[in-house]
């Protein structure tokens, strides 16, 4: 009879030109490197097993990633605490994982995430870019897999403010709600036209609740 394996939650960040690696991508960057590190992670079933990893609200392709997330079955006995250690040798430049954990929570249970929105401008700017993401309703055009509509993101924002280099905001990210921050992007060039908001995003974090307080683990 086959072990059970122990749920593990790696986290890593993504960052640099590893930003333009594609989720798929970044699935089998991390696989061949559990294999090259020799940790013995679950694998898939079929004619050319791979390790089972999977990655809960995926990463936009061109978005950084400080506390990035990815989940993976060991044999009961294995430290998951030395995976950092071994693996780091074998990622790539900009990927890089930090710790690694037994899983506590659920990853159906996360509600929101935490971008930072840094701006040509600064602080100023994010100031001003606070102030009119606090319009409501904000309506922006959104795409689906089916349509493209005019749809208040409004209700999916929990909490804008500024920043030294833009502002900071915490939105809904969970299965029922996902706002994606580039959205609120959009919505500032509707809202000023006339001014010119250069947008870079990094996530940093996952949370159970509105805060950003309680972190996700």
């Amino acid at each position: 009879m086959e072990e059970e394996k122990i749920k593990t939650r790696i986290r890593f960040q993504k960052i640099g030109a590893a930003a333009f690696i594609s989720h798929l991508d970044l699935m089998r960057t991390l696989g061949r490197a559990l294999s090259r590190a020799e940790i013995p992670a679950a694998k898939t079933n079929g004619f050319n097993p791979h390790a089972y990893i999977s990655i809960p609200c995926a990463l936009s392709l061109g978005y950084e990633g400080t506390r990035e997330m990815a989940e993976i079955g060991l044999p009961p006995g294995f430290d998951p605490a030395s995976i950092p250690e071994r693996i780091n040798p074998v990622l790539p430049r900009g990927i890089s994982v930090t710790e690694a954990y037994p899983i506590q929570r659920k990853s159906a249970e996360i509600a929101f995430a935490e971008y930072d929105l840094l701006l040509e401008g600064g602080g100023e700017k994010g100031a001003r870019a606070s102030a009119l993401l606090s319009t409501r309703p904000l309506v922006v055009m959104k795409k689906s897999k089916r349509r493209e509509e005019e749809t208040d993101i409004a209700p999916l924002i929990r909490r804008v403010e500024p920043t030294g280099q833009g502002f900071r905001a915490v939105v809904a990210c969970s299965a029922s709600e996902n706002l994606n921050p580039r959205l609120l992007g959009d919505a500032l060039k509707k809202l000023a036209p006339e001014e010119e908001f250069r947008v870079r995003l990094t996530r940093r974090g996952r949370f159970f609740d509105q805060s950003g307080e309680e972190e996700f683990r």
